[in-house]
């Protein structure tokens, strides 16, 4: 699961656009200056489970949130989910609602009113959870405080906050015109691909469809856990993540925690917790975490308190490659048995009981599990995927990495470097994209496409006549590939010998297949007939970039989330002298884009926009932008050139 919400969680911005299909301009909501408050308070939550020895409380959790007045917001703490409306709020007490429902078999519903001065407990006791257990629940409303309510203003109960599309398992609900409607796709094959391994080897029969609801900020409706920025209840069916470009907390065990919760009942959230993750790639993550620090021990997270308040970024790996052990080596039947045993204070005894053995006994077999278990190669790229999908290039990397160094064959070895240059790229390393293409060429030295990618990577690092030699070689072992030649003529446009590039793009333009390629290439032919002092040149420019823009509006009727789409489009729109639609375009794709060398890109043509326009505070802003990215020397370049004309 993702670790680092609670350190990064004030520093999330939330941009959303209004309507992406006429490409008006989107707002950056948390960073408006029409700035309001909403009186609220802040109420601290205690929960208990009755020793049935000693009939004392044991304290299982603690945490507070903050509430709005008139506001419901819900989550699931323990066995039960919470729904908490604050009704009146002055300086010496609130007026609240709190209604629980405990998760079956038997579900029980207590709700009441209550009336409260801060620093007092309101308290619901004789809960009843399984296996006769007993929990208490104390409501602490600490102090009043004012909530920024320009922040983050959907709520799910809202309808109008939220559209959603089925998929076989889920119903998943975004913002409209948000990072996740654009990414719908990416959030649907990463919750339906690990939801489909789980109902193949538990033979796990969901009760209905669950409802995932992934809006780009962390909404007010609902109560976080703030150690991964996700809520799940499995009372109403239904699990909550972050979906945005600076913090993305979708993960398979919104779904999973949630199903298996619904399907199995409460258990210990060492067992429940660990069990939903069992298809992540925590052995990686255990393996690294036992080799820095073979002193950790699984005894003091059986306490539900200590499991909570530890590091979330070991308790999650420990938790799940535990169950991951008992599953493999005892088998699920038995691993079942312990599951339906366990509560929040017997989880110890439960095991020791259900195995035969003691605790001390099993973490050594867990440990030594953790060291021999070999980690499928295949896994690395799977995992490594999903981690790109969700825009986490960095995680991408390290497996690639791992990847690679834990290949057996020189096959396996060539693979791994495939997608380790693609993550290189990604994150922006284009020196070791470069000497990957260079050692890939070593055996594959007859690929043109190979060639020309090693010559991009010496582009965008400033090596033009290295460049250059590559893409002749490109060129002489395909002399017809289109795309080869577009990129040699933006070699040549780069180092302005225009009348190089445009011969050859006028011959791609001629003889042309290649959908992409031809409607660059009649950008490109644009910026330079729009040059000319010719009137029949310059009629030129502004047909080709008509016909770009109509053509890449068939693109976007299939894949709305293209930033490099968007990106074109901007620049075709800034060759017609169309400001408004240009600045429009090159902020959606600011908006959806992630990747370093394209976020230096849309950051230099939007200086360049906003500079055509007039606009040179924006101007230099966007220009100064291009170097916080890994950009590419020449963008580089080229922003340095504008900024020096701007002073």
């Amino acid at each position: 699961m993702n670790n680092k919400f609670s350190s990064k969680i004030e520093k999330v911005r939330i941009k959303k656009m209004k309507h992406k299909l006429i490409l008006t301009f989107f707002i950056l909501l948390l960073s408006t200056t029409d700035i309001s408050a909403t009186d609220g308070a802040l109420f601290k939550f205690n929960l208990y489970q009755e020793d049935p020895a000693s009939g004392d409380k044991v304290l299982l959790y603690v945490d507070s949130t903050e509430v709005e007045e008139n506001t419901i917001i819900s989550g699931f703490i323990g066995p039960f989910s919470v729904e908490l409306e604050l009704t009146e709020i002055d300086s010496v007490k609130v007026h609240f609602l709190i209604h629980l429902i405990t998760l079956g078999p038997k579900a029980e519903n207590h709700a009441k009113t209550y009336a409260v001065e801060y620093g007092l407990p309101a308290r619901i006791d004789d809960i009843n959870g399984k296996n006769d257990t007993k929990y208490i629940f104390d409501i602490i409303p600490l102090k009043k405080i004012d909530i920024d309510s320009s922040r983050c203003r959907y709520n799910h109960r809202q309808k109008e906050d939220f559209t959603f599309q089925p998929t076989a398992n889920f119903d998943i609900y975004y913002v409209p015109s948000t990072l996740a409607d654009f990414f719908y796709d990416s959030i649907k094959e990463l919750l339906e691909t690990n939801f489909r391994k789980y109902k193949a080897k538990f033979n796990l029969n969901m009760p209905g469809k669950t409802l995932i609801y992934v809006p780009p900020c962390p909404i007010h409706s609902v109560i976080w856990d703030m150690r991964f920025g996700m809520a799940t209840d499995p009372t109403r069916n239904t699990s909550f993540a972050i979906y945005n470009k600076d913090i993305t907390t979708v993960d398979p065990f919104i779904a999973t925690h949630t199903v298996i919760l619904r399907t199995y009942g409460y258990s210990a959230p060492f067992l429940a917790e660990g069990f939903s993750n069992y298809f992540s790639f925590a052995i990686y993550d255990m393996k690294k975490i036992i080799a820095e620090n073979n002193e950790i021990a699984i005894e003091p997270l059986l306490s539900t308190y200590q499991y909570y308040t530890a590091d979330p970024r070991e308790t999650d790996k420990i938790a799940t490659t535990f169950v991951k052990y008992l599953i493999d080596q005892y088998h699920f039947d038995r691993f079942m048995e312990v599951y339906k045993l366990a509560d929040d204070l017997n989880l110890h005894e439960s095991i020791e009981t259900t195995y035969g053995k003691d605790i001390k006994t099993l973490e050594a077999e867990w440990k030594n599990y953790i060291d021999t278990v070999q980690v499928n190669l295949q896994d690395y790229g799977f995992y490594a995927s999903f981690a790109e999908m969700m825009m986490d290039y960095p995680l991408a990397h390290e497996y690639n990495l791992e990847r690679l160094k834990q290949s057996p064959t020189p096959n396996d070895s060539l693979s791994a470097k495939n997608s380790l240059k693609r993550s290189a790229y990604f994150t922006g390393n284009y020196y070791y994209a470069a000497d990957l293409c260079r050692e890939l060429l070593t055996f594959k030295e007859k690929d043109a496409m190979l060639w020309m990618e090693l010559a991009s990577y010496e582009m965008m690092n400033g090596e033009y006549d290295n460049a250059y030699n590559d893409f002749k070689k490109a060129e002489q072992l395909d002399p017809h590939n289109e795309l080869i030649k577009f990129n040699l003529a933006f070699y040549f446009i780069i180092n302005e010998k225009y009348d190089e590039a445009k011969e050859i793009l006028k011959n791609n333009f001629r003889k042309g297949k290649n959908a992409s390629a031809q409607i660059e290439t009649r950008i490109l032919l644009a910026d330079m007939f729009a040059r000319s002092s010719s009137e029949t040149d310059r009629e030129h420019a502004e047909k080709n970039y008509s016909e770009a823009l109509k053509m890449y509006k068939g693109i976007l009727q299939v894949n709305s989330s293209n930033a490099t789409v968007y990106l074109w489009m901007g620049r075709a729109h800034l060759g017609l002298k169309d400001y408004t639609q240009a600045i429009n375009n090159l902020h959606i794709a600011e908006f959806l884009e992630s990747r370093p060398f394209y976020q230096g890109m849309i950051a230099l043509w939007l200086g360049k926009a906003y500079l055509e326009s007039g606009k040179k505070v924006q101007a230099k802003e966007y220009l100064s932008q291009v170097f916080s990215f890994a950009s590419a020397d020449y963008h580089q370049t080229e922003a340095k050139q504008l900024l020096n004309k701007i002073k």
